[in-house]
């Protein structure tokens, strides 16, 4: 997912967003992360301080026409993705939860966002290195594409879902410790 926040946001950034699965945690059911690019150091520190997520920094270099916007994301001397989308003409105004969680070496975080946007399928392909760090995934065919246009992404402060929790929420039987 490549974001670009501009006006209204906080920080003015770029960002690719890996979102490799959908997980369950004990009720709580959410995108895992393994990856954020982004092309701001505030947005880098506060991702990982704050969300606990592995944003890591990259160049972005965006083309567009009436018709097409390619991305092209670089981190560490490599490129780490291209993309080419269609620009979306129109589309359906939702607001939907973008649950997520983060990790600290304490804690799993959860954070339940909500983005309110406009969204429309679009054409898009995806290219990736053959050596790459997703190249694995197949994130280079996707089944579809969504353009999300005029949103407002709220994130609030992140729940710490602490390590004993977590072992219990993992465990196949109960989990009995004894001195």
């Amino acid at each position: 997912m490549f974001v670009s926040y501009e006006s209204g946001s906080t920080l003015v950034y770029r960002e690719l967003t890996v979102a490799a699965a959908l997980v369950r945690i004990g009720k709580r059911l959410a995108f895992y992360l393994p990856r954020l690019y982004v092309d701001s150091a505030a947005s880098l520190a506060g991702g990982r301080a704050i969300w606990g997520v592995p944003k890591e920094m990259a160049t972005f270099d965006v083309t567009a026409t009436d018709a097409v916007r390619t991305i092209v994301v670089r981190s560490g001397g490599g490129e780490v993705c291209r993309i080419a989308a269609a620009v979306a003409k129109r589309g359906l105004r939702l607001t939907l939860p973008m649950p997520a969680f983060g990790t600290r070496p304490d804690s799993l975080l959860f954070f339940a966002g909500h983005l309110d946007a406009r969204f429309a399928f679009i054409r898009a392909s995806v290219e990736l290195p053959l050596d790459g760090e997703f190249a694995a995934l197949s994130l280079d065919r996707p089944r579809f594409a969504v353009s999300v246009d005029e949103f407002v992404l709220r994130v609030p402060i992140p729940i710490a879902i602490p390590r004993l929790s977590l072992r219990a929420a993992f465990a196949r039987e109960p989990v009995i410790e004894t001195g």
